[in-house]
């Protein structure tokens, strides 16, 4: 139970962990155990040089940690434990965010105290951190947008990818958006094939059709939103249309270009090059129709290497480095109970 981890004398010993995204920002409270207490969602924090970026910046990772404590409080009253209403102070906090740079760390050791440490990362560190537990090896982002984040037995690192969606984004979600769109929008035309993406889309958006979406593409929707017209793509593949799993094999094979270009850019102690690839991010949701072709790529460039499924969504990887960072050892059975309680907290 909560309060069994909560007395008095524990209030002080938590952690944080953070995962900013372009769409969301999600904060885990966690114990110096592992033990997953609560998540609190907030808005995006990135593309902090747009104007308002600070200030939206500040909101998410602000509002995040509130939320995830206000539920703390919550499933503790339940129990009869009355908490504080302002958080005790952190051992260590985490922050992997997407775009993070200087700026941006500037700003969240602003707002976040700890006792010992506020880390702030590139959100590719922390889903490597998540998918392979600090094991060598390459990591690609298929979320909002998408980068590759290779790191060696020695710390070294390289990136590819982390453009944006005007410059680059291949195999993201936006990037499916865009592609899922022009498919349509020709086949509405008959300048392409037939689609299931025609109606798939604009249900997607909870519009009537492509007319009405288009519409609310070009007046109020939002990068988010526009990025998460991409589940359209997996649905409409779900029901066999030709054209979605084709661009899901596209995003792919994108993805993987980014995972090899990362590798080929730092050294190895294996002469053959990594032998761990893992994936995250909502694009890698649907499911074979991506990682297959994924997997393909990777393992015909390099016949020795194995795809695995990440062990942690990436706010876990934000966590392990906040236990580190306050004193604790990421034994098996640290991560393991990380591995029984953030699911449940992320869901609820």
């Amino acid at each position: 139970m909560m309060s069994d981890v909560l007395e008095s004398e524990k209030w002080s010993g938590l952690v944080a962990a953070t995962d900013g995204g372009q769409t969301k920002t999600v904060t885990v409270l966690a114990d110096l155990t592992g033990r997953c207490l609560a998540a609190g969602w907030a808005g995006p924090a990135n593309h902090i040089n747009e104007p308002g970026g600070p200030d939206r910046c500040r909101r998410a990772v602000r509002g995040a940690l509130a939320a995830a404590w206000q539920k703390v409080q919550g499933e503790l009253a339940k129990q009869g434990v009355a908490l504080p209403d302002q958080l005790p102070p952190l051992v260590a906090a985490a922050y992997g965010m997407s775009g993070g740079n200087a700026a941006m760390a500037e700003i969240i050791r602003s707002e976040i105290h700890a006792e010992r440490d506020v880390i702030v990362v590139h959100d590719s560190r922390t889903a490597w951190q998540a998918s392979l537990c600090g094991r060598p090896g390459v990591v690609v982002i298929g979320g909002t947008g998408s980068v590759g984040l290779a790191r060696n037995a020695s710390g070294q690192e390289a990136t590819s990818g982390g453009w944006g969606h005007l410059m680059g984004d291949e195999g993201s979600a936006s990037w499916l958006a865009y592609q899922a769109l022009s498919a349509a929008t020709r086949a509405c035309d008959g300048r392409g094939p037939a689609t299931l993406l025609v109606d798939e889309l604009p249900a997607a958006a909870g519009k009537k059709d492509l007319h009405e979406l288009h519409a609310w593409i070009y007046g109020e929707a939002t990068r988010p939103q526009y990025a998460g017209l991409a589940v359209a793509v997996g649905r409409a593949a779900a029901r066999g249309d030709e054209v979605a799993i084709g661009l899901l094999a596209a995003a792919g094979e994108h993805l993987a270009d980014l995972a090899l270009a990362a590798a080929r850019a730092i050294s190895w102690e294996d002469s053959q090059g990594p032998r761990l690839f893992s994936y995250v991010g909502g694009v890698f949701r649907a499911g074979e129709p991506v990682i297959g072709p994924f997997t393909r790529r990777i393992t015909t460039a390099l016949p020795g290497a194995r795809v695995v499924a990440p062990r942690f969504h990436p706010v876990g990887g934000a966590l392990l480095l906040a236990l580190e960072a306050a004193g604790v050892s990421l034994t098996e059975p640290v991560l393991r109970r990380i591995e029984e309680t953030l699911p449940a907290v992320l869901e609820s």
